[in-house]
């Protein structure tokens, strides 16, 4: 179903209830695939088996409304690849707990960019790069720990998928001649970095600790965005250089979980 375009009726009806639909502070970025449209991407996003049209009707206005599709035509044609963006904040944290851990960590790249970038300074290098150093500090511990935790259970998935689109490579120490961190970028499927992440681990194979950027967003361009001790506490590079930030702990399931997908991809490369 999409918005339909034969009729003044519904021209003037898609106008009054379009400006009457508040703009969602929360958001994510979404890929529009072949034969999607605005109700069917709606009704997906809902995730909810029993969603009435009422509520995917709603959920369509949003999209639209977000994505300033003003009129029914601009509504109706939507492209394959075009990148639009979907609310979030009408979710429940339950229901945002649920969530794939991709699209737990865009929302919160979001976030982060909007502190990073208040003035769009992503949209020019030199801007955005001065503008990233000097608001790098202001990103709330909570939102850094949760964009860090979306990060572990995407790449837990990662470990445990055997995704083919993984470059593994062993890391030596300087003057040690056996490895002591696995470094790997995961690819799309053109054969770029989407995202990075180091598993370290002792001399007997037993993992000590991760150094990862999470998705969405890389907020340290020449460093990781996030380490991880074995015991779960987290922490982020200073931007002046070298050293660490203790900002908290990861989830003491979720990095049970991440820890045991680790030890066993360690292992499978020694």
């Amino acid at each position: 179903m999409s918005f339909p375009v034969d009729k003044n009726t519904e021209q003037s009806y898609y106008a009054r209830t379009y400006a009457s639909t508040p703009t969602a502070k929360e958001k994510i970025e979404y890929s529009v695939q072949k034969g999607d449209n605005l109700w069917s991407i709606a009704k997906a996003h809902l995730d909810k088996e029993d969603a009435t049209n009422a509520e995917i009707l709603n959920m369509m206005y949003r999209i639209a409304k977000l994505n300033n599709k003003e009129t029914l035509e601009s509504a109706n044609n939507i492209r394959i690849n075009e990148t639009i963006y979907l609310p979030t904040d009408s979710f429940t944290k339950e229901q945002k707990e649920e969530k794939a851990p991709l699209v737990r960590a865009n929302e919160a790249a979001e976030q982060i960019k909007d502190i990073l970038y208040p003035n769009d300074e992503d949209k020019t290098p030199t801007r955005g790069t001065l503008a990233k150093f000097n608001n790098t500090e202001k990103i709330p511990k909570e939102l850094a720990t949760e964009h860090a935790e979306a990060g572990l259970d995407y790449w837990t998935d990662l470990l445990n998928s055997k995704d083919g689109n993984l470059d593994v490579r062993k890391s030596y120490s300087v003057s040690v001649t056996t490895p002591s961190a696995l470094e790997i970028r995961k690819k799309d499927e053109h054969g770029r970095t989407e995202t990075h992440m180091y598993l370290k681990f002792d001399s007997d194979g037993k993992f000590t600790g991760s150094a990862f950027d999470a998705p969405g967003v890389n907020v340290k361009d020449i460093s990781f965005d996030y380490e991880t001790d074995a015991e779960g506490n987290l922490s982020v590079p200073h931007k002046y250089g070298s050293q660490k930030m203790n900002i908290g702990e990861i989830d003491e399931q979720e990095y049970k979980d991440f820890t045991q997908a680790a030890q066993t991809f360690i292992k499978d490369y020694l």
